[in-house]
């Protein structure tokens, strides 16, 4: 909003900066909307939309740096750390090779799933509903879905297919003739999750938010 308010121009031809009140955000949302319906552009309802989206985007970047900053303290020491994210035939031949056992395993996908999914809600819930100040069921719904949405694609594309795809940072000595680790049918499920799953989330922590918050 403060580059629309300060570098924008209103559809009369007038700088945003020189308005002042209802009429200064007026302007200020059509600018971000592409302008004002008369001129072609989306107008006020647009540049809402765009404001909408903004917060989700910005608070989903800020997660993802989160969730590759704990991953790779996750395998500071080795990816075999975080041998609980392959799949069970390089689990087996972690253990097979001696680099871990099944107990320490499954230990650490407790660990893992006991700390980080308490934190990920927690996290959408405050940005969406402290921070934003989000109520209702549809305003929740949205924000959260985009978060969780844009969140998913980091995943999909900065983790899965550069960060795991790319670089030796996840290959474990002795599995890489099991490479890739994730394959295409991991990648199919990950997206139907992705957009469906998401939804499902989002459908039902704004259910108990509006009930929370009504």
């Amino acid at each position: 909003m403060w580059v629309a308010t300060t570098f924008g121009t209103a559809s009369t031809g007038t700088a945003i900066s020189a308005l002042s009140g209802a009429v200064a955000q007026k302007a200020a949302l059509a600018w971000l909307g592409g302008g004002a319906l008369s001129a072609g552009g989306g107008g006020i309802a647009a540049g809402n939309a765009l404001l909408a989206l903004a917060g989700p985007i910005g608070w989903s970047i800020a997660g993802a740096s989160t969730a590759v900053t704990g991953l790779a303290v996750g395998i500071r020491n080795g990816a075999v750390g975080m041998v609980h994210l392959y799949h069970a035939d390089v689990q087996e031949r972690c253990v097979a090779l001696g680099l871990t056992t099944k107990e320490k395993i499954w230990k650490n996908a407790l660990r893992f799933k006991a700390v980080c999914l308490p934190i990920y809600i927690a996290y959408v819930l405050i940005f969406v509903y402290a921070v934003n100040g989000a109520r209702g069921f549809l305003t929740g719904f949205w924000q959260l879905f985009g978060i969780l949405f844009v969140l998913n694609l980091m995943d999909r594309f900065l983790i899965d297919e550069w960060w795991v795809g790319h670089t030796k940072a996840w290959t474990i000595p002795g599995t890489e003739q099991m490479k890739p680790y994730i394959n295409a049918q991991d990648k199919k499920r990950k997206w139907l999750f992705g957009i469906l799953g998401m939804l499902g989330i989002a459908a039902i922590l704004a259910g108990i938010m509006a009930l929370i918050l009504r």
